[in-house]
C-alpha cells in the first residue's frame, strides 16, 4: 500500500468513528428508556387523539401511542363499530376523534411532556410506537384528562399498571354521558 493510499484509509477510519461518536442515533441504535423513569420529550406532532411525534432524549423523532386509552379514530374508514360501547352513530364517535385531537393539540404541541413507561405493557406496540403514559409538566395524567371529558376509552386489550384508575375514570364520564358517551343515546 502507498503512503498516500495508508493516508487516505486512516482519515477514513477517524472520519468513520467521529461520525459515530457525533450522530450515534443515524447508525442505528435505538434508545433504550428504563422503566420507573420519567423522561422528558418535546412534541413535534400530534397525529390524532392518542398518537403523538415526538423528540426523544437522543434526538431521534419516534411515534407515541398513548398507553392504556383509545380514542375515536378521524375517519369513517378506519372507524370500528361497537368499539366505543354500542354506538354505531360514526358521524358523532369521529366528531369525538376530532375534539380528542385539537385538546392534545392544544394541550401538548410544540411543547415538553414526560413519558413514562409501564413494565407491564413493555415499551412498544405490535406497530412498532413507543408505549408510554402521558404526564403534563405540571404532573397531570393527560390520558386521565382525555378519559374524565370522554374523549377517549381505556384499551382493555393492553396489560398496564394503571388500568382500574382509568376504568373508574371512564366509568365516571359513562355515568355523566360525557364527550364521546353522548354517542350512545344517538344511532
Amino acid at each position: 500500500m502507498t503512503r498516500n493510499a495508508t493516508k487516505c484509509l486512516w482519515f477514513f477510519v477517524v472520519l468513520f468513528i467521529l461520525l459515530i461518536n457525533v450522530f450515534p442515533g443515524c447508525i442505528g441504535d435505538e434508545w433504550s428508556p428504563v422503566y420507573g423513569k420519567s423522561y422528558t420529550v418535546s412534541v413535534t406532532k400530534v397525529i390524532d387523539g392518542d398518537t403523538i411525534r415526538v423528540i426523544l432524549p437522543d434526538g431521534n423523532e419516534e411515534v407515541i401511542r398513548f398507553l392504556g386509552i383509545d380514542t375515536p379514530e378521524l375517519s369513517i374508514e378506519s372507524t370500528n363499530p361497537y368499539v366505543f360501547g354500542n354506538s354505531t352513530d360514526m358521524d358523532c364517535l369521529i366528531s369525538y376523534g376530532f375534539l380528542a385531537k385539537d385538546y392534545v393539540t392544544d394541550t401538548i404541541l410544540k411543547k415538553d411532556i414526560q413519558i413514562e413507561f409501564d413494565v407491564s405493557a413493555g415499551f412498544k406496540d405490535r406497530y412498532d410506537r413507543w408505549l408510554s403514559y402521558i404526564v403534563l409538566i405540571d404532573g397531570t395524567d393527560l390520558c386521565e384528562i382525555l378519559l374524565s371529558k370522554g374523549y377517549a376509552r381505556v384499551y382493555t386489550l393492553e396489560s398496564f399498571s394503571k388500568k382500574q384508575t382509568y376504568l373508574f375514570i371512564e366509568q365516571s364520564a359513562k355515568q355523566h354521558n360525557r364527550g364521546l358517551w353522548e354517542c350512545m343515546n344517538t344511532g
